[in-house]
């Protein structure tokens, strides 16, 4: 499984279409998260980010593909103006990964 945090920047319509509906959108992305094998660890509201992002969630799905296709179906229904993605790893895949690396089992030369 993928783990990510994405950071959405809600278009001013849907700001006012979440307000006026007081509609939970942390439902809705649970949803569609769920909707390709995935899970929703966490949803937040933020403020005072300096890149104007609205709210932050962590999220998991089998591969990138699910992710991204469940973030371009967000995108392309308009209320989303801005996203970033962060790939998100454990403590225990970076000790796989030391493991590997200390291992041998990485064959990567430096340029001379």
């Amino acid at each position: 499984m993928s783990l990510y945090c994405l950071k959405i920047q809600y278009a001013p319509d849907a700001i006012a279409a979440i307000t006026k509906s007081a509609s939970n959108r942390e439902d809705a992305a649970r949803t569609a998260i769920e909707s390709v094998g995935g899970k929703l660890h966490g949803f937040y509201g933020i403020f005072g980010d300096p890149d104007g992002f609205h709210v932050m969630l962590i999220g998991e799905t089998p591969s990138n593909t699910e992710y991204l296709a469940t973030v371009v179906s967000a995108v392309l229904g308009g209320a989303i103006s801005n996203i970033r993605t962060n790939a998100l790893y454990t403590a225990d895949e970076m000790v796989g990964a030391a493991n590997l690396i200390n291992g041998a089992k990485v064959d990567y030369k430096p340029a001379k």
